[in-house]
C-alpha cells in the first residue's frame, strides 16, 4: 500500500510543480539585484565609465538608477541627461503617427504633397517617395551616395538639411530596398514642422514631453548642459577619452535628442501601455499597434522602431548611437516589461561588441535567463591593441635606426630598384586608410566619413596616423638623401 501511495504522491508532486512555478514565476518580476550585478560586472569588464537604467513593468518604473561617474564629477543617476541618439527616430515616428491619427498626413501619399520642392538627385525618386517609405528607411536613399555630415554645418536647420538631399543620388527605387539612412528622419522633421505649423523641438514638448512627464527631455545641448548633461567619452586602448559631442541640428529627428533613464521610463511605459502614461494619452490603442507594424522591406522596421523576438519573446527596440554616447529602448510588449539603458561613452567596437553583450544579457534577465558569458572584454582587446602599438612604435624606430645603413646600400642602387623603396613611403598608409574605410562602409552597408572612423575606432585611426607620419617621414629622408647623393655624384 505504502509503495502506490508514494507512487500516486510523486504523480501529484510532478503535475503540480510546473503549474505552480508558471503562476509563481511572472508574479515575481525581474531579479533587479542580479540586473544592477550584471551592469556592474559588464561597466568593469568593458570600461564604461558611467551608465543610467530604468526598468518598467506594467506601466510602472520598478527601477531606476545611476552607476560610474559623469565625465564631469559627479555619479551618474537616473536623472542624468545623455544623448539618447537614434532612439530620436521613435520619437519622430510617434509625431507621424499622432499626425496621421488626426488625419493630417498620409503615410501612402509621396513627401512632395507636404513638401512641393522635396527633391532628390532623380527626378522620378523625388515625385515618388512616400511617407511610409521614410518611416521605413525604404527611400532608395543611402549613405554610401550621400554623406550628410560631409555636407551641412552641425547647426544648419532642418529644412536646410532636406533641402540639401537634392544632391542624393538613391541607390535603389523607392520602397525596393532597406537602407538606414539618418536624413529619412530629418524630413519626417520637416513635415511635422510643415504640417503642424510649429518647430519639430516645440511639437514634441507640447504634444510629447509635457503628456508623458518628461521634464528632463531636451532638444537644445545648453539646456542639457544647464540641468547637469554628462560628458560623453569614446574608448581608445580600452580606456575612456573624454569627447565633446558635437550636436547636428539639422539631424535632431533622427538621432540628437537628450533624455534621462527616468524620463525615457515614461516613455517606454507609454509604448508598452498602449500610448498612455500617468492617464495622459499621446496616441490611441490602435494607432500603437500601427505605430509598431512593419510595412517596408524585409519586415523588421517599424516607424522609428526594429522589430524582432528575443529567445521567442517579441521584442520592440531602438538603439542610438552617437560619437560619445550610447543608448537603448527595449520593449517586451508580451510581458509587459521595458528596459531603458543610457552610457556615456561608444566606440564603433564598444557598440558591436560591448553593448551588445550588454543588451543581450540585460533581456536575458528581464525574462528569467542566465546570461552568456562575454567572449572578451573591451579592457582585454584594448590592451591587445595597446602592446599592437608599442610593437608598431618600436618597428618604427628600428627603420629610423637603419636609415644611415640604406643610404649606404642605396648608392649603388638602380633608379628602379631605388623607387621601389621610396615610392611605397607615399601610398602604402593611403591605401591602407581607404580599405580601411571601403570595408567598413561594405560590412555596415553605409557611408563612413573620416570624422566618424576617428571616432568610431580612435585606437586604429591613431595606429593609421603613426604609420602614415612614419611612412612620410621615411620617405622624405631616403628621398632627401637620394637627391643629395646622386645630385652631387651627377655635378663631379
Amino acid at each position: 500500500m505504502r509503495r502506490p501511495a508514494m507512487l500516486l504522491m510523486l504523480l501529484i508532486l510532478a503535475l503540480v510543480a510546473p503549474v505552480a512555478h508558471a503562476a509563481t514565476d511572472p508574479s515575481a518580476g525581474p531579479d533587479l539585484a542580479a540586473i544592477d550585478a550584471f551592469v556592474e560586472d559588464r561597466m568593469r569588464r568593458h570600461g564604461i565609465p558611467g551608465i543610467a537604467l530604468a526598468v518598467v513593468r506594467g506601466g510602472e518604473v520598478i527601477h531606476a538608477r545611476g552607476f560610474g561617474q559623469d565625465g564631469r564629477g559627479h555619479p551618474v543617476t537616473a536623472d542624468t541627461p545623455m544623448y539618447i541618439g537614434s532612439v530620436s527616430k521613435s520619437f519622430t515616428g510617434l509625431a507621424i503617427m499622432q499626425l496621421v491619427a488626426q488625419g493630417r498626413i498620409d503615410r501612402g501619399a509621396p513627401v512632395r504633397t507636404y513638401l512641393p520642392w522635396f527633391e532628390v538627385a532623380d527626378p522620378d525618386a523625388s515625385a515618388r517617395i512616400t511617407v511610409r517609405q521614410l518611416l521605413s528607411h525604404a527611400s532608395g536613399l543611402s549613405d554610401l551616395r550621400y554623406l550628410e555630415s560631409l555636407r551641412l554645418p552641425d547647426d544648419a536647420t532642418i529644412e536646410e538639411g532636406v533641402r540639401d538631399l537634392r544632391r542624393a543620388e538613391p541607390v535603389a527605387p523607392p520602397g525596393s530596398e532597406f537602407h538606414y539612412f539618418n536624413p529619412n528622419y530629418a524630413v519626417l522633421g520637416h513635415l511635422i514642422e510643415v504640417v503642424s505649423g510649429q518647430p519639430y523641438a516645440d511639437y514634441l514638448r507640447e504634444h510629447v514631453f509635457e503628456p508623458l512627464d518628461m521634464r528632463r527631455t531636451f532638444t537644445d545641448p545648453q539646456a542639457a548642459r544647464a540641468a547637469g548633461l554628462a560628458r560623453g567619452h569614446l574608448q581608445a586602448f580600452g580606456v575612456p577619452v573624454p569627447y565633446e559631442q558635437p550636436f547636428r541640428q539639422h539631424n535632431l529627428p533622427a538621432g540628437y535628442l537628450l533624455s534621462t533613464a527616468k524620463d525615457m521610463a515614461h516613455y517606454v511605459s507609454a509604448m508598452n501601455g498602449g500610448g498612455s502614461y500617468g492617464g495622459e494619452r499621446v496616441l490611441s490603442r490602435f494607432a500603437m499597434i500601427e505605430l509598431h507594424a512593419p510595412s517596408g522591406p524585409g519586415g523588421f522596421y517599424a516607424n522609428g522602431w526594429f522589430v524582432g523576438d528575443h529567445r521567442g519573446h517579441r521584442l520592440v527596440q531602438h538603439g542610438g548611437t552617437n560619437e560619445a554616447f550610447k543608448a537603448e529602448a527595449m520593449l517586451l510588449p508580451d510581458d509587459d516589461l521595458a528596459l531603458v539603458l543610457l552610457a556615456n561613452q561608444s566606440s564603433l567596437p564598444m557598440a558591436l561588441f560591448a553593448y551588445a553583450d550588454l543588451s543581450t544579457g540585460l533581456l536575458d534577465l528581464l525574462i528569467g535567463a542566465t546570461p552568456t558569458p562575454p567572449p572578451f572584454s573591451m579592457r582585454t582587446l584594448g590592451a591587445v591593441l595597446g602592446v599592437a602599438l608599442l610593437i608598431q612604435l618600436a618597428f618604427i624606430a628600428r627603420d629610423m635606426a637603419r636609415l644611415p645603413r640604406w643610404r649606404e646600400r642605396a648608392r649603388g642602387w638602380s633608379r628602379v630598384r631605388t623607387a621601389f623603396s621610396v615610392v611605397p613611403h607615399f601610398v602604402t598608409a593611403p591605401i591602407i586608410a581607404l580599405a580601411v574605410i571601403a570595408a567598413l562602409q561594405s560590412w555596415m552597408g553605409r557611408g563612413v566619413s573620416l570624422r566618424q572612423a576617428f571616432a568610431g575606432v580612435p585606437d586604429l585611426t591613431l595606429m593609421l596616423a603613426f604609420g602614415f607620419a612614419a611612412d612620410l617621414a621615411l620617405g622624405g629622408w631616403k628621398a632627401r638623401a637620394l637627391v643629395r647623393d646622386r645630385g652631387g655624384s651627377d655635378r663631379t
